[in-house]
Formats: C-alpha cells, sequence, structure tokens
C-alpha cells in the first residue's frame, strides 16, 4: 500500500501548480481580462456561492434596436 500512496502524493504535487503559469495565484488585473462585479456586495456574494451554494448569474443586456424613418410616400 505504500506505493500505492506515494504514486497518489506524486500525482497531487504536480496537479499543485505553484509557479508563475497558474493565474489563479499569480493574478494580474488588466482592463481586457478583468470583470468588476459592483452588485451585490462581496459579503453577499460570498454568502450565496459558498453558504448558500447557489449560482451567479448575470442579466443578459437588453438590446435595443432603432428604426429609421422611411421617407417613401404612402
Amino acid at each position: 500500500m505504500a506505493a500505492i500512496d506515494m504514486k497518489i502524493e506524486k500525482w497531487k504535487n504536480k496537479l499543485l501548480d505553484l509557479g508563475k503559469r497558474n493565474r489563479l495565484i499569480n493574478y494580474k488585473e488588466t482592463t481586457r481580462s478583468t470583470l468588476a462585479i459592483s452588485e451585490p456586495d462581496i459579503f453577499e456574494l460570498f454568502d450565496q456561492l459558498v453558504n448558500q451554494e447557489r449560482k451567479l448569474s448575470f442579466p443578459r443586456p437588453v438590446q435595443e434596436t432603432y428604426l429609421e424613418d422611411d421617407d417613401t410616400e404612402v
């Protein structure tokens, strides 16, 4: 059993990337890849996601269509 435990431990260490490539650890805020969440506040967001295990959803923006006036006579 010790050999299996050692292999599992090796796999775990290989899966955990602590290097510069891991963007979850080495996060850099940029205007292109950063999403600012202004509502709800951080404590409410944490409560919904972690404590209540609810999904985070974003409403779709309303798409406005503009009709151009037609100058043809009826």
